[in-house]
This record gives C-alpha cells, sequence and structure tokens, in this order.
C-alpha cells in the first residue's frame, strides 16, 4: 500500500520550475468528444479505435482490437488538429512525454468545420456532459 505525500509549495514551486512544456505545430493530434450522461447506467461500453495512436490518458486499451475502452452514449472522431504538447523536465536526459492539450487551447485549434461538427453533436445531447480524449501518432 503506497502513502500518499502532499508536497509543500516550496516543493511544488520547485517542480513548476523545473517542467518544460513544447508544442509542436508540425505533429497532429487525432480528437475525438465523449457525450457522458449523468447517470452511469445510461453510458455503455463502447469500442474507440485508435488508428495505430497512443491515447493521451489512463484508458483501458483492447490491444486485438485497436481501441480504447469507453463509457459513454456517443462519441464523435473530430478529426485531427495540427498541434501536440510535450512535456520535459530541465536536466533529465531525453525524457519526454506528449501531454493532452487542455480544454480551452484545444478549441481554440479545432478547424471551423470541427467546431461546427462539434456544436452539432452538442446539440443532439443537450442534457450531456462533454469529454475528450486525444491520441497522438495515428496513422
Amino acid at each position: 500500500m503506497y502513502k500518499t505525500y502532499n508536497a509543500t509549495n516550496d516543493e511544488l514551486e520547485k517542480i513548476k520550475k523545473s517542467i518544460i512544456v513544447q508544442h509542436d505545430l508540425n505533429d497532429t493530434t487525432l480528437v475525438v468528444v465523449l457525450a457522458i450522461d449523468k447517470k452511469p447506467a445510461n453510458n455503455f461500453k463502447k469500442a474507440i479505435a485508435s488508428h495505430g495512436g497512443m491515447p493521451l490518458g489512463g484508458h483501458v486499451y483492447d490491444t486485438i482490437m485497436e481501441s480504447i475502452i469507453v463509457k459513454c452514449v456517443d462519441y464523435l472522431s473530430l478529426g485531427y488538429v495540427n498541434f501536440s504538447l510535450r512535456m520535459k523536465l530541465k536536466n533529465i536526459l531525453n525524457w519526454q512525454q506528449y501531454i493532452p492539450i487542455p480544454d480551452v487551447l484545444l478549441l481554440e485549434k479545432l478547424s471551423p468545420q470541427q467546431l461546427r461538427d462539434l456544436e452539432l453533436f452538442k446539440q443532439s445531447f443537450k442534457d450531456k456532459k462533454f469529454k475528450f480524449i486525444q491520441f497522438k501518432g495515428c496513422y
């Protein structure tokens, strides 16, 4: 069993100063939006194809189907955005990790057509909440 540890404010500041976030305008990220019902019983297991990419998040991955498994009412692939984020740590050789694009920034990176598709999807599920899933390295 692991014990939790709450970092001190001083430690948190040191951690924040060591993190480097870089964007790559020459790289793409696949974006999928989920419609999720507030009542868990109304959501169903759905397999979302990863297209050979890596999901950015802690999702259940089915290696045979090359899909992640999520519970939702429905989902929509919005396609690719020409943007990605990588996190690095100062003075740590060769370590980097792709990280999800925050929703606020992701919405800015969607094309006009992707924004229209997202709005139509949201109108179809007015009483649902919406979450994004992102994939890196898709073909």
